[in-house]
């Protein structure tokens, strides 16, 4: 048994079969092992030899916990990583497991636990990973590789032709959401004046980086509304170069202000979180990852956000007073 494992982990010839090519034969020993009825696990063997995902995932399980083979917990972990590399979703899900929680004779591990657990959300797993994900320091989680996740997650749902129901979107958990978090209202800002300046989510970004992402997250899409409406406004009939009084002229001049404004804040606010001395000391990536939180924020409470013009009057002299605030 061992000598023919050992050999199939090693060979090229492990393809995954499609499901139509699997045996009843096989079906009835999976069947079997989920009803912890191990006699049939030489079945599993053979098909885990020929190559099967499924059948070397439980073949590494049944040698991880020794169910009806002698216990060999590093070739149950060989087997479950081969099952892995194979697409086996699954097997990525247990190994994340395994290293989260540790066996006995397997230390825990968060480490390695996150780097499966990432490697199972960019296969596609939108449950079981991300909420595993959470339990884990933010920072193990960037190490993993989760930034990248997050952000490819971010560009594949941007390229998509139609967005996901609202009932499929609500039953998952987002990229952001599972590095992050975005369900509670952070504490606003106070300014000298008194006023205060809310913002959509506390991140790994400092105060006035938190502040800037989420006036990044409320002016982007403001701005390009506004310069949509402008042009609408400059197509209407009657509207010319020869027009230089009148509503539509002063309605296009305060709309002009006001993008002007808010494209200075605009500025100001990336100036901030392009520079890890001002953002809290967060590089690109992770700094992505923080605008990915404020923008889900303001998808899920928009109430919450500070609003354009507040952002546009009010986040520079916000900035240049941060300067004289305690750095943590």
């Amino acid at each position: 048994m061992m000598r023919f494992v050992l050999a199939a982990l090693f060979t090229s010839l492990l393809l995954p079969l499609s499901a139509s090519a699997q045996s009843e034969e096989l079906d009835a020993a999976i069947d079997a092992y989920r009803a912890e009825d191990y006699s049939h696990v030489d079945v599993i063997a053979r098909y885990a030899e020929d190559g099967a995902p499924q059948a070397i995932a439980l073949l590494g399980q049944a040698y991880l916990y020794g169910y009806g083979l002698e216990q060999d917990q590093p070739l149950g972990v060989a087997l479950l990583e081969q099952a892995a590399g194979l697409g086996e979703r699954s097997s990525t899900i247990h190994l994340g497991r395994v290293f989260e929680f540790g066996l006995e004779g397997i230390p825990a591990n968060p480490e390695t636990a996150a780097k499966w657990y990432v490697m199972a959300a960019r296969a596609g797993d939108t449950q079981s990973a991300p909420a595993a994900l959470r339990r884990l320091s933010r920072d193990i989680v960037i190490a993993a590789g989760g930034t990248a996740w997050a952000n490819d997650r971010e560009t594949s749902a941007d390229n998509k032709d139609a967005a996901p129901s609202r009932s499929v979107a609500q039953e998952t958990i987002s990229p952001a959401s599972a590095l992050l978090g975005t369900a509670n209202v952070p504490v606003p800002l106070a300014m000298k004046d008194g006023s205060s300046f809310p913002i959509l989510a506390d991140t790994r970004l400092n105060r006035i980086g938190d502040a800037s992402a989420s006036c990044v997250a409320v002016l982007r899409p403001e701005i390009e509304r506004q310069k949509l409406a402008m042009e609408d406004l400059m197509k209407l009939d009657g509207f010319g170069a020869s027009v230089t009084t009148g509503s539509r002229h002063t309605e296009l001049a305060e709309s002009d202000q006001r993008v002007a404004s808010m494209t200075q804040a605009l500025s100001a606010s990336e100036a901030v979180l392009n520079d890890p001395r001002r953002n809290g000391g967060l590089g690109a990536d992770e700094v992505r990852t923080a605008l990915l939180v404020h923008t889900e924020a303001l998808e899920k409470r928009p109430n919450s956000a500070p609003a354009a013009s507040l952002c546009a009057s009010r986040i520079i002299p916000l900035i240049g007073e941060s300067a004289a605030w305690p750095q943590p």
